[in-house]
């Protein structure tokens, strides 16, 4: 493993635990929200680079940093991932991880999901219908019912609770926990927005279709067009930068896929921002 290839892996960890829960403080859900507190460093000896690498996806690569941040703090053991929940040979379902919080005295089933949301509504529209993923699929408010009905509730049904005896783990003192990583986008002609019931600290650019981002103002900053599992980092560790035609012809051959994309942008006076370029 290169230095080249430790430091990324720093800055998409670091990057994903520092992303803001979209439901913090909020009355959405009835479980209480997992927060990740930064670390200063990680121990890369505990590191399986090679079963990072075979984490393509981001939503497992999400589940691989919650994981590696789970083992290395000692407040959380013995740790379960990915069980599956089954009736004869059914799966019914899965608890993402399962572990001990020994400073609560409990055990905490957590729930963990790492998205990124653009804003298509109006102000006719709740603050859940109104998002949705940037290829205009995976809806918010979708998936929150889909948590409110299934995958919270998950320890409540028999087969999970046959699970946790089979573990001597006592399901009545299961708590629920939910951890929403989440990064939002608004269209470019909203000025200000009033954030009802997420968290505000999740906005973090705005969106563009590719006609207005050719006409961008902002032409003479630098770019970077950063892969998906690059989503999670935060611009300001970047250290490839290029121009702007450059970046448009880069997200030319993406969007021809019908694929929206992110970009990052320095300025000249060293400010970073992230914003997503979208086919639609």
């Amino acid at each position: 493993m290169t230095i080249s290839d430790k430091k990324s892996f720093n800055d998409q960890f670091k990057g994903f635990i520092n992303m803001p829960n979209l439901f913090l403080n909020s009355k959405v859900f009835s479980t209480s929200s997992f927060e990740t507190q930064d670390i200063l460093d990680i121990d890369f000896n505990s590191i399986d680079f090679e079963q990072l690498k075979k984490h393509k996806y981001l939503g497992k690569r999400a589940e691989y940093f919650i994981k590696t941040y789970l083992d290395q703090n000692k407040n959380y053991s013995p740790i379960y991932h990915s069980l599956q929940i089954q009736d004869n040979k059914t799966t019914l379902g899965e608890l993402d991880f399962l572990f001990f919080d020994h400073q609560k005295n409990k055990w905490i089933h957590l729930e963990l999901i790492c998205k990124f949301y653009v804003f298509i509504g109006d102000e006719k529209k709740t603050d859940l219908e109104a998002w949705i993923g940037p290829n205009l699929k995976d809806r918010l408010d979708y998936k929150v019912e889909k948590l409110k009905t299934h995958q919270l509730q998950i320890c409540q049904r028999p087969e999970a609770q046959k699970l946790l005896n089979k573990l001597n783990i006592d399901w009545t003192r299961v708590e629920t926990q939910i951890c929403y990583k989440a990064k939002l986008f608004l269209p470019p002609d909203i000025e200000t927005f009033q954030f009802n019931q997420l968290n505000s600290n999740c906005l973090k650019g705005r969106y563009y279709n590719f006609e207005d981002f050719k006409n961008f103002k902002f032409s003479d900053q630098l770019y970077y067009v950063p892969q998906k599992h690059e989503w999670i980092c935060e611009p300001k560790t970047n250290s490839q930068w290029y121009d702007f035609d450059k970046a448009q012809r880069l997200l030319k051959l993406k969007l021809q896929d019908k694929r929206a994309q992110m970009i990052w942008r320095k300025t000249k006076t060293g400010e970073f921002f992230e914003d997503f370029v979208v086919w639609w």
